[in-house]
C-alpha cells in the first residue's frame, strides 16, 4: 500500500516537471521573440516545436517595407503598398490601401492585423497545427507547431528605428 503511494506520488512529480518544462521552453521563445523584435539589423535562427509570435504593440512602428520572417521555408516580406502583398508577404506598420487621382490612403496597421496576415499566409501552407485562433483575434498572438511534429526554424530579419 505504502509503496503504491510513493510511486503515485513519484509518477505526479514526473508528469508535473514535464508539464512545467514544457511551459518554460514556451516562456524562452516567447521571451527571445519579443527581444527580436526591438534589436538591430541582424538575423537571429531559433529552432524549438512550439512557438508563438505576437507582434508588440510598442514596436509596430519600427516594421519597415521589406523586413521578413522565415519560418521553416516560408518567408513572409512585410511591404509598404498593400497592392503588392501576396501570399507571402503582409502589410508592413504604415501602408498604402488606396491610391486614387494623385492621392494616396495611407493606413497604419495593428497588433492583430499583423497576427490575421501572417496567421493567413502560415495557414496556406498547410504545414502547422495553430494553437488557441481565439488569441489571434484578440491580441493578435499565434501559437503554433508542426504538423509532423518536427523542429521548426526560425530566420527574422531585426527591427531597427
Amino acid at each position: 500500500m505504502i509503496t503504491e503511494l510513493i510511486k503515485t506520488q513519484k509518477l505526479r512529480n514526473f508528469q508535473l516537471l514535464a508539464m512545467l518544462k514544457k511551459q518554460l521552453k514556451t516562456i524562452i521563445t516567447l521571451v527571445t521573440l519579443s527581444l527580436v523584435f526591438s534589436c538591430t539589423n541582424n538575423t537571429i535562427k531559433k529552432s524549438n516545436n512550439i512557438i508563438s509570435i505576437n507582434y508588440p504593440e510598442s514596436n509596430l512602428f519600427k516594421i519597415k517595407d521589406g523586413n521578413w520572417i522565415i519560418i521553416d521555408d516560408i518567408k513572409v516580406t512585410h511591404k509598404n503598398n498593400i497592392e503588392k502583398v501576396n501570399n507571402f508577404s503582409i502589410p508592413s506598420y504604415s501602408f498604402t490601401s488606396l491610391k486614387v487621382e494623385g492621392k494616396t490612403l495611407t493606413e497604419k496597421a495593428n497588433t492583430i492585423d499583423m497576427g490575421m496576415h501572417l496567421y493567413n499566409v502560415l495557414k496556406h501552407s498547410n504545414k502547422y497545427i495553430f494553437h488557441n485562433k481565439a488569441e489571434i483575434l484578440i491580441n493578435g498572438k499565434i501559437t503554433f507547431s508542426r504538423k509532423d511534429k518536427k523542429k521548426y526554424s526560425l530566420s527574422i530579419k531585426k527591427i531597427t528605428q
